[in-house]
């Protein structure tokens, strides 16, 4: 009866749209860039026009996509911003910090710099250090610094993590180098 009175159907401009609109959809490689297209098909369209175009589309995508479409826009990009939990306590993570920048961890002068990105998108120099130990040494260090000192630090793993997210190098042992240098020096004066 819907037929009859003209209800279900197309004009050929709105199918030919449509067909490309899933040309489209079927050519995206991500679900973002398939929900905006189905987003622009969801306002010519509904459901049951847009799988005849779209097999196997799902209520719920087109629920999402017409979602979007009524929250920022028909094919509208949505920017993502990155969702960071802190799950450690300020002051402990304050007191480790504290701990691997002191000068029992760190002998050497820093060389060079490194860039930090922080949580709110902005970019810190911070200068490049040498640690003396590795990070299973100083997580072990400072749960005994820890312990003598009554202090509740936080668990291994995760100052391993902060250890990792804090970059530094470990100097390694270069005993001996200096005697090749000098001994390299001392036999290119002796051919001259």
């Amino acid at each position: 009866m819907s037929t009859k009175l003209g209800i279900d159907l197309l004009s050929p401009l709105e199918k030919s749209y449509l067909e490309a609109l899933a040309e489209s959809y079927h050519n995206a490689k991500s679900w973002e860039t398939r929900r905006q297209i189905l987003s622009i098909m969801s306002g010519v369209a509904n459901y049951n026009h847009i799988v005849k175009f779209i097999p196997g589309l799902t209520r719920y995508r087109y629920s999402v996509a017409n979602l979007h479409r009524l929250q920022f826009g028909r094919g509208a990009p949505v920017e993502h911003q990155p969702l960071t939990r802190i799950k450690v306590d300020i002051k402990q993570l304050d007191h480790f910090l504290g701990f691997i920048t002191s000068p029992h961890l760190i002998q050497d002068l820093p060389f060079g710099n490194n860039k930090l990105k922080l949580s709110n998108g902005q970019t810190m120099e911070v200068p490049n250090v040498i640690r003396t130990l590795i990070p299973e040494r100083i997580a072990r260090q400072y749960t005994q610094y820890c312990e003598d000192t009554g202090f509740t630090p936080f668990s291994k793993s995760t100052m391993l993590r902060v250890l990792s997210e804090c970059s530094a190098t470990v100097r390694k042992s270069l005993q001996g180098l200096d005697y090749y240098a000098a001994e390299g020096a001392q036999a290119f004066d002796n051919l001259i």
